[in-house]
C-alpha cells in the first residue's frame, strides 16, 4: 500500500517548489527511492538505495555509487534527511518540482 504526501520547499532565491512523496507503507519494506527532478520540461532521475540492518532496526542510505548518505532509524528521521537531500542538492539547478517514490524494487 502507497501513502501519499505533499510539501513544500523553498530554492535558494525564496521560490517554493512543490514535493510529492509516494511512501510505501509499511516503511520498513521498501529498498529503493526514486527522485524525479523536473528541470527546463525535462525529468531528471536520480536513485537510491535502502539497505536495512535486520539486528539494529537502522537503515542505511546509499546514493547511485554505493556511498553511505545516512544512517537512520524511524521515518521521521529518513524523511529529514530526504528533505535536507533535496535542499542541499537541488538547489542550484532550477528545480520546478519534485515527484519521490519509495518502495521495493520488484513490486
Amino acid at each position: 500500500m502507497m501513502t501519499e504526501k505533499s510539501f513544500n520547499i523553498k530554492r535558494s532565491d525564496g521560490k517554493k517548489i512543490p514535493v510529492w512523496l509516494g511512501l510505501l507503507d509499511p516503511f520498513e519494506d521498501a529498498d529503493t527511492v526514486t527522485i524525479t527532478r523536473k528541470v527546463r520540461d525535462k525529468d531528471i532521475i536520480d536513485t537510491l538505495t535502502l539497505k536495512h540492518v535486520i539486528f539494529t532496526g537502522h537503515i542505511v542510505v546509499l546514493d547511485d555509487e554505493e556511498r553511505i548518505l545516512a544512517v537512520v532509524k524511524t521515518l521521521p528521521e529518513f524523511l529529514y534527511v530526504l528533505e535536507k537531500i533535496i535542499t542541499q542538492c537541488y538547489d542550484g539547478d532550477l528545480v520546478e518540482e519534485i515527484r519521490i517514490t519509495i518502495a521495493r524494487k520488484n513490486k
